[in-house]
């Protein structure tokens, strides 16, 4: 049995939703061998594995944004872009300063002259935290202290994106939530 992450893979699979407490469920229940219709061994931990499995995903979806010229680093200039709006995504490291993360959120969700479409940029941008830490944030980059992130609109920017929303729909419930509502306080 193999996770189909990017669900692109070839053949017969089982459709779930794709979240932690389904998998869980379905494991307990073994509703895999009852779709699949044969004896199916699944480990207790698939869930764990397909967290860590989302999360390097995710990791290489960012490096790969980095390429593409969509990533921007650093307090003063993801300030900059959050200014100009060209900031889809803002991603701040595990452990960061709340000092720091606090200016750029509000930055970024609550914009000087509210318009209609800056309205409707808060409405659809999640703000990102607590995902991963500093270090392996400069790994996936190439670069060193790497606190703070701003993705810019691209294709490689909504595929990062998918990653981080299947790898919050996998986190255990005592690793807190990734990915925050833009209306939170």
């Amino acid at each position: 049995m193999t996770p189909d992450l990017r669900c692109k893979l070839p053949g017969r699979g089982l459709w779930l939703s794709a979240n932690r407490e389904s998998l869980e469920l379905a494991v307990k229940k073994n509703l895999f061998a009852r779709g699949f219709q044969c004896k199916i061994i699944v480990k207790d931990n698939l869930a764990d594995t397909i967290y860590e499995l989302t999360r390097n995903d995710a990791i290489s979806c960012l490096s790969l944004a980095n390429k593409a010229g969509l990533v921007i680093t650093g307090y003063e200039k993801v300030k900059r872009a959050l200014t100009k709006g060209d900031v889809k995504y803002l991603l701040h490291a595990n452990g960061a300063a709340l000092n720091g993360t606090q200016k750029l959120d509000r930055f970024f969700l609550q914009p000087e002259e509210p318009t209609e479409q800056s309205l409707d940029h808060q409405r659809i941008n999640p703000l990102l935290k607590d995902l991963f830490t500093g270090d392996e944030l400069s790994l996936a980059l190439g670069r060193s202290n790497v606190i703070h992130i701003g993705l810019k609109r691209g294709k490689l920017t909504r595929r990062f994106a998918f990653a981080v929303q299947k790898t919050a729909a996998f986190q255990s419930a005592n690793e807190g939530t990734p990915l925050t509502n833009d209306n939170r306080q």
